[in-house]
């Protein structure tokens, strides 16, 4: 459904647009509170029953049916698991409570992000009411920045598999590895083959947290029911030497498998996937290399339900955060000038070939990105190469001297590849950070709300869902009366099912 394509939205999270000394700086970043409450009536408890036929301790054991120790003491007699959990009975808010707390006594953040994982892989329910609760405290856990680090030690983190694992040596039998997935109602798939993980390139096997924390996000933020999702790693090889010889790597050591071999692979995956989940299957490329990336976007773009989240993702967030800064700087479109430091690839020195062709000007080579905001004297930078420490002290300055409100997207992923950060951003165009209040943020902000996520995942689904009906591109009919009362009827719930069934009485009948 067209709330699967809401996540790409929490892909790049560091633009800033700024008032130079005269001014407050105005960013990106702001508290709010959840605006999606769950709807709280008779039938929706009803729909809340587990019929699920499981019993005993496998119910313990199976992390969406478990609930620990909020099973009622009825329902541990009646499923068989009496006295295989402490005695006290607790609800979810309880549970969440001591999650909490165990979450900030972490002492840094990959042991904050094993314990996250540890409680999805126990409760689903409750990591994701965590996640969706505490949203701006948990996604940089879950997702960047932390998940960069977690994919590099991904070999100590490995407890457990999230995803599947499908291998080049398996091709000519891709659809007999996908059958193995026990979901069978599939909606969205997040692939990577781990060629260029974030910033940090080629990670191999170890990139499969990018996958299994995208879609935790399509969950939490996109209100997507983890069944639905499918997180998926294409080992086809790496050609990190490190990883080759890092005794606890989990994928092929070999080198990538490359050519007209590795085309007939992805092409079988493509076709296996759709065969067994049907053509509306959502599948996201994530983290593929630049020059494959660009390759099967246009390749498959016309004949899969398929989006790049690196190319389109990323330019979707981005020319929505440069839309809403024209608001902020007062300044037409066309009278912007905007300078690109890297355009998302490493490019060789002297000129830039392929798709990017048509965007350029004609000018004199420049050898450094300083040179060239010196002369082109832009109204925003955007940087996208992974460069850390790109937007340089000199940079900013420059930028403050030539715009009353300079216009910074550093988009580079994890936080350590980013061109600048915020706080550098402020103290380099000479604002006075002390004078920003929230209400001035609140005034200049690109971007809603972190913690406003699920409303805007609504929002933007059902407009969406507006847009397909109209044009008659729309696969679900009859047509809803009301789009976003549908949509809303769809988002995942985190409360806890009964495992109550319902009951009811026969009339007298004779015996």
């Amino acid at each position: 459904m067209a709330a699967s394509l809401c996540p790409i939205i929490t892909r790049r999270m560091s633009p800033i647009v700024l008032q130079t000394r005269y001014a407050q700086p105005v960013s990106a970043f702001h508290k709010g509170r959840p605006l999606l409450k769950p709807k709280s009536n008779n039938s929706e408890k009803k729909e809340l029953i587990n019929h699920n036929r499981i019993r005993g301790i496998d119910i313990l054991r199976d992390p969406k049916l478990n609930k620990g120790q909020a099973f009622t003491v009825r329902e541990r007699q009646l499923m068989g698991i009496h006295g295989l959990l402490p005695s006290c009975v607790i609800n979810q808010d309880q549970q969440l409570g001591r999650v909490m707390t165990n979450f900030k006594k972490r002492p840094t953040d990959i042991d904050k992000y094993i314990f996250l994982m540890a409680l999805k892989d126990r409760n689903e329910r409750l990591f994701y009411r965590c996640l969706t609760e505490h949203t701006e405290e948990m996604m940089p856990i879950v997702y960047t920045p932390t998940v960069g680090q977690a994919c590099q030690d991904y070999g100590v983190l490995y407890r457990k598999p999230r995803g599947l694992f499908v291998s080049f040596n398996d091709k000519g039998h891709l659809y007999e590895m996908i059958c193995n997935w026990p979901e069978t109602n599939v909606k969205a798939v997040v692939v990577t083959d781990g060629e260029r993980i974030l910033g940090l390139g080629d990670l191999g096997a170890y990139g499969m947290g990018i996958p299994v924390g995208k879609l935790a996000l399509y969950t939490a933020l996109g209100g997507i029911s983890p069944d639905y999702c499918l997180p998926v790693m294409l080992d086809v090889g790496t050609n990190n030497k490190k990883l080759q010889e890092d005794p606890l790597y989990i994928g092929h050591r070999h080198p990538r498998i490359t050519g007209p071999e590795y085309d007939e692979f992805i092409d079988e995956f493509m076709e296996a996937i759709t065969k067994r989940y049907g053509q509306g299957t959502l599948i996201q490329f994530e983290d593929f290399g630049n020059q494959n990336a660009f390759r099967f976007l246009e390749k498959y773009r016309n004949k899969f339900c398929m989006f790049n989240d690196d190319v389109q993702g990323t330019a979707a967030v981005a020319a929505a955060g440069v839309f809403a800064s024209l608001r902020i700087t007062n300044k037409p479109l066309k009278d912007n000038i905007f300078l690109f430091q890297g355009a998302g690839e490493n490019r060789p020195k002297g000129g830039i070939t392929g798709h990017k062709v048509e965007f350029t000007k004609d000018h004199a080579p420049v050898d450094t990105l300083g040179e060239a905001v010196k002369i082109v004297k832009p109204t925003a930078i955007i940087g996208a190469a992974a460069v850390p420490g790109a937007f340089t002290e000199e940079i900013l300055r420059d930028m403050a001297k030539f715009n009353e409100r300079p216009v910074v997207f550093a988009l580079s992923n994890p936080t350590s590849m980013s061109e600048c950060t915020a706080e550098q951003a402020y103290n380099f165009t000479e604002t006075l950070a002390g004078l920003v209040t929230d209400e001035h943020l609140s005034h200049g902000r690109v971007y809603p709300p972190l913690s406003d996520i699920r409303e805007v995942s609504v929002k933007i689904a059902s407009a969406i869902a507006e847009h397909v009906y109209k044009r008659n591109m729309a696969s679900t009919y009859p047509e809803p009366e009301n789009k976003e009362e549908f949509i809303r009827g769809h988002v995942y719930n985190t409360d806890y099912e009964s495992f109550i069934p319902e009951t009811w009485d026969w009339p007298d009948t004779p015996h």
